[in-house]
């Protein structure tokens, strides 16, 4: 049981200013994001070959646990459910390897967690990142019940409301090469996976929360910890808080429903 695969790929100056304007739009007030943090969630997608085959839901097959335990048994839903970043440097514009390496594949109560370590390097070796990220799949329907978190009721420092429409997801979809139906094919979101609507891609999510945080501290982020905890459809309004920890350096970040407090879509911890 083994995956170890090497991508390449460019990253390409244009594709990044498009993703800071998009950030920018959704996260309003006229922020003007120019850091590049983050940003190499928008490559090291592959090509789709015989080798590379994209399942049902449009998302790559290698990850799959069929696939890496070559045994039969599709599931229904994939999700980004965690994952954590160390940024060591900015990225640069030239040509950028990304080894991927399987950290681990569990069952837990008929679902499976895929773990993936990816190192970020220049040709050269120069680390730029190294990223932990896990992919749940299950075959359990929808549910939109959600315990509510009473500790997530305080009131935090820094909370503005933002929206992640449609046509936003299907933008960032585009720019970062994602094929994953969920975020841009409605028909299928509700009559094979059953969701109500469009689902915000993880990764965007990820990359809001930095460039929020970074637009609170005037500082670069190093280093994020997070984890989606529920779905977040497209066209809802959501609060992203912000919350400096007691010993500074370090910030709590969450999304959460502007109406249900308690209910949160995304809880991280990055550092600064």
């Amino acid at each position: 049981m083994s995956l170890q695969r090497t991508l390449i790929d460019y990253v390409n100056p244009v594709t990044v200013q498009r993703c800071q304007s998009l950030l920018s739009t959704i996260l309003g007030d006229n922020k003007t994001i120019s850091s590049s943090t983050g940003y190499h969630l928008l490559f090291f997608h592959p090509v789709p070959t015989k080798k590379t085959t994209l399942s049902n839901d449009g998302y790559y097959s290698y990850l799959t646990p069929s696939s890496i335990l070559s045994q039969p048994g599709p599931y229904m839903r994939r999700m980004w459910v965690q994952g954590s970043i160390e940024f060591k440097k900015p990225l640069k514009n030239c040509w950028i390897r990304c080894q991927e390496d399987l950290k681990f594949i569990k069952e837990l109560k008929k679902d499976y967690f895929v773990s993936l370590k990816r190192t970020i390097t220049d040709q050269d070796g120069s680390l730029f990142a190294t990223e932990l990220r896990t992919l749940m799949y299950t075959n359990k329907a929808v549910s939109e019940d959600f315990k509510t978190q009473e500790e997530e009721l305080e009131p935090f420092s820094n909370v503005s409301i933002i929206k992640v429409s449609d046509i936003d997801a299907m933008i960032y979809s585009s720019i970062s090469s994602n094929p994953h139906r969920i975020h841009w094919d409605r028909d299928y979101c509700r009559n094979v996976e059953g969701y109500q609507d469009l689902i915000v891609q993880g990764p965007l999510i990820v990359q809001l929360a930095i460039a929020h945080v970074e637009s609170v501290f005037n500082k670069s982020v190093t280093g994020i910890k997070y984890k989606n905890t529920s779905h977040l459809y497209v066209g809802n309004d959501v609060e992203i808080c912000v919350k400096e920890h007691k010993s500074k350096g370090s910030a709590r970040v969450l999304i959460r429903d502007t109406i249900e407090k308690g209910r949160v879509y995304f809880e991280a911890t990055a550092r600064y």
